[in-house]
C-alpha cells in the first residue's frame, strides 16, 4: 500500500497496479472505511486505488496517513453487503448499425461476430469503478479471446448507450462523448438518469450480464424509457 499526498487536501492510496477482483475488494473495503470518517469530504475509488479528499481543518495529512497505515493487513473481503450487491441483465443490440467496430474486433481477435456476441453475453462482469465520465461503468474482465486494443484515433462523438471493448474491459457510454473504445453494440438502458436522486444506474461491486436483442426491441425499450413506461428496476436480476 503506497500513500501519497495529492494536492493540499487529498491522499492517494495505491495498491497493486493490476485489474484484479481481490485488489478491487480491498479498494472497496478501504473506501467504506474512509466514508465512515467525518473528516473525509468524499472519496474516488478506482480499480486499484482510492483518492480521499479530507477536511484539513479536522485532520492533517500525517494523522490521516498514519490511521490508514494502521488498517494495513486488516482488510476484510466482501466489504459490500449482500443488500448492496446487485445484479443486472442488460439488453444490447449487436446489429450492424450499432456495432461500427465489430468487423475490426473480428479481425483483431480472429473470431466471428457470433462468437464475440456469445462470449460477451455469457460472461458475468464486475463493476470495478465508475468514471471517466459520470455514470460510465468499467466492467471486467473480458475473456482473453475478446481482449483488443483501443482505436488508434478516438471518435469525437460516441453515442449514448454504446457498448465498447478496450483491453480487458467493457463498458457502456452513459451519454454522448468522445471515446476510443471498440464499439460492438448499443444498450437502450441508460446508465445515467439526471432526473433521479441517485443518477447512476451502476455502482462499484455490481454484477452485469448482457443479453442480445434486435433493433426493434432496442427501439421499444428506448421508447419505454423516454415515456416513463419502463424503469431500470426491470433489469435487476
Amino acid at each position: 500500500m503506497k500513500l501519497t499526498q495529492y494536492g493540499s487536501n487529498s491522499i492517494l492510496i495505491q495498491l497493486k497496479e493490476v485489474i484484479d477482483p481481490e485488489v478491487n475488494e480491498t479498494v472497496s473495503w478501504l473506501n467504506s472505511k474512509l466514508e465512515m470518517m467525518p473528516e473525509i469530504v468524499y472519496t474516488i475509488p478506482a480499480y486499484n486505488s482510492v483518492t480521499a479528499v479530507f477536511n484539513p481543518g479536522k485532520i492533517s495529512f500525517d494523522v490521516l496517513k498514519n490511521r490508514i497505515k494502521s488498517w494495513e493487513g486488516k482488510e476484510q473481503k466482501n466489504s459490500i453487503s449482500s443488500k448492496e450487491q446487485r445484479s443486472f441483465r442488460i439488453p444490447v443490440c449487436y446489429e450492424e448499425k450499432f456495432a461500427p467496430d465489430m468487423e475490426e474486433v473480428c479481425s483483431y481477435t480472429s473470431l466471428t461476430s457470433e462468437q464475440i456476441i456469445f462470449l460477451h453475453t455469457s460472461t458475468p462482469f464486475k463493476v470495478y469503478m465508475i468514471g471517466f465520465i459520470p455514470g460510465f461503468p468499467y466492467l471486467g474482465k473480458l475473456p482473453d479471446q475478446l481482449r483488443c486494443k483501443r482505436k488508434e484515433t478516438p471518435r469525437k462523438q460516441v453515442p449514448q448507450g454504446a457498448v465498447g471493448l478496450a483491453g480487458s474491459q467493457t463498458g457502456i457510454y452513459p451519454a454522448q462523448a468522445p471515446g476510443g473504445w471498440q464499439l460492438i453494440g448499443n444498450s437502450p438502458v441508460p446508465p445515467l438518469n439526471l432526473a433521479e436522486q441517485n443518477p447512476f444506474l451502476f455502482r462499484m461491486g455490481d454484477t452485469v450480464r448482457f443479453y442480445p436483442i434486435s433493433a426493434s426491441e432496442h427501439s421499444t425499450i428506448a421508447t419505454g424509457f423516454s415515456k416513463g413506461q419502463i424503469t431500470e428496476k426491470e433489469f435487476y436480476e
